[in-house]
């Protein structure tokens, strides 16, 4: 596989700092979607941009190009509208609970969504466990023109093809450009012709935004850029420090999300996806500004929102009786508290590394369930979360995980015993302070 001369002209450009042209993203992106460079070039490439970074007008030319670079669709339907988070919060998959929202109210919402890449869980790996979520450009038009919405994998629709394999190129690095990321959320939904968009930027310690200065920088850019692009962006920061929520795993949120959506239960994931289904709500005209939260509460009250997630299920060739067929995984352990303590937060890290390390996203039925909440006084021996698995061998795994490292955070008068790390001898002594 030999890369063309122009690209690697490009290539070059970009390590030493330069501006590329909007020209030149298109020359590089085609070649990457066609497979004509390789993953090091890819990589080079990448690097670049994470190392000399990208200004408004460059990230603007960008995401035009990623735009031109794969399948745009037309739904014949005004105004549409779109939800999107930039991730990294466990349980936080409100978009199964705001798409029927949006869509019983009669707006478009064609949702595109990933599956969980290092997170305990995505958008796709729950939804897929109601109905198909693979589809093509010309059926996820037809879901939506029936519906007037859809959950469905942007990589199957064809959407920035480019993206998705400068992503399969660099996943080991663990960078991500912030930049390349408005760029490549702002595209797929310029290609679906999105005319509202409603970020999610959650803030917090293990969240992409780790503080609120950090997550108005990146609103600020998405903005600027849907502005460029014909978007009318609105910014919701949102609370990122803990999970949404107390199920973490696909089967686990699937089954607390039917319940949210059928207005059995009112909790976190309620809260959240009516504020942020009540912002679209008001932008558009729907309801009054103030009053589209409740609206969009209503919707789940009155029954709408669970007949359309139905509806949108059936239309991408799911069946609600598969909603009483999830199964958790049979192996399952509970944690403990090893002793007093008021919970004053949790640490999404770690409950990601212990979801994973038991088998979330591929194992659907591994997770993890939080049995406290925040502000809790707990007694040593009190249940704080149960560990499930489809494999013993992963559930030993995320126990192991667990036992070593604190996911629930609790107040304690000590926070640790420090013993001497060297033998006195008698009649000697440790060693001067300060000396090898």
């Amino acid at each position: 596989m030999a890369v063309s001369e122009e690209s690697l002209s490009i290539i070059k450009k970009k390590v030493k700092g330069l501006v590329l042209s909007e020209e030149e993203y298109s020359v590089i992106l085609d070649d990457i979607s066609h497979d004509k460079l390789s993953p090091v070039e890819i990589s080079a490439f990448f690097t670049a941009i994470a190392v000399n970074g990208l200004d408004l007008s460059e990230t603007t030319s960008v995401t035009r190009a990623l735009v031109n670079n794969g399948t745009q669709v037309e739904f014949g339907k005004k105004p549409v509208v779109d939800k999107h988070s930039i991730g990294g919060v466990p349980g936080n998959e409100v978009s199964i609970i705001i798409v029927p929202i949006i869509a019983a109210a009669g707006l478009t919402i064609p949702k595109t969504a990933t599956h969980a890449i290092t997170s305990p869980c995505g958008t796709l790996d729950v939804m897929e466990l109601f109905c198909d979520v693979e589809l093509n450009a010309e059926e996820m038009k037809r879901v939506v023109n029936e519906t007037n919405g859809c959950i469905v994998c942007g990589s199957s629709v064809g959407l920035a093809p480019a993206m998705d394999k400068i992503i399969g190129a660099v996943g080991g690095l663990r960078m991500d450009p912030h930049q390349l990321m408005v760029a490549s959320i702002l595209a797929k939904k310029k290609a679906l012709g999105v005319d509202y968009l409603l970020m999610d930027l959650p803030t917090g310690k293990e969240a992409k935004a780790k503080d609120t200065k950090e997550a108005e920088h990146l609103a600020i850019d998405f903005t600027r850029i849907g502005h460029n692009l014909g978007i009318q962006v609105e910014c919701a920061i949102t609370p990122g420090d803990k999970p949404v929520g107390r199920k973490i795993g696909p089967a686990l949120e699937a089954i607390s999300l039917l319940k949210t959506v059928k207005g059995e239960i009112i909790g976190e994931k309620a809260h959240k996806a009516t504020a942020l289904a009540g912002v679209l709500l008001e932008v558009t005209g729907k309801c009054k500004k103030g009053e589209g939260s409740q609206a969009a509460m209503d919707m789940i009250k009155n029954g709408k929102a669970y007949k359309k997630l139905v509806e949108i299920v059936r239309a991408q060739g799911g069946d609600e009786k598969r909603f009483g067929e999830i199964q958790l995984g049979q192996f399952k352990e509970d944690i403990f508290a090893d002793e007093d303590g008021i919970v004053y937060g949790f640490d999404n890290g770690v409950l990601t590394s212990i979801a994973r390390a038991a088998g979330t996203p591929q194992h659907k039925g591994a997770g993890i369930e939080l049995q406290v909440r925040r502000g809790i006084s707990v007694k040593k021996g009190q249940k704080l979360m149960t560990i499930y698995s489809e494999s013993e061998s992963m559930l030993d795994a995320a126990l192991e995980v667990a036992n070593f490292r604190d996911s629930v955070l609790l107040e304690k008068v000590l926070l640790k015993i420090v013993k001497p790390t060297f033998e006195l001898q008698s009649g000697g002594d440790a060693g001067a302070i300060g000396k090898d």
